[in-house]
């Protein structure tokens, strides 16, 4: 969640492109805009911060606005 190309947002679109995750999805939704997918339902900023969540067979981990708590959660694969 975030908006694309910005400084705030990029760490955790760069660490989320950074190694190759095959059958994968990577969505982003800017945070004036609705879900137009449903996995991004309720999922939002925090803080007022961009937020990863990383969602595995239907269940959401915890969000992270930070680029090393993403890569800690992309490694658990």
């Amino acid at each position: 969640m975030g908006e694309p190309g910005t400084e705030a947002t990029e760490p955790l679109a760069a660490e989320a492109r950074r190694r190759y995750q095959p059958n994968t999805v990577m969505a982003l939704k800017r945070p004036d805009e609705p879900a137009w997918l449903p996995l991004l339902e309720g999922r939002d900023l925090v803080g007022g911060r961009p937020t990863a969540y990383v969602c595995r067979t239907f269940t959401c981990g915890l969000a992270v606005t930070e680029a090393e708590g993403l890569r800690a959660q992309l490694e658990q694969r």
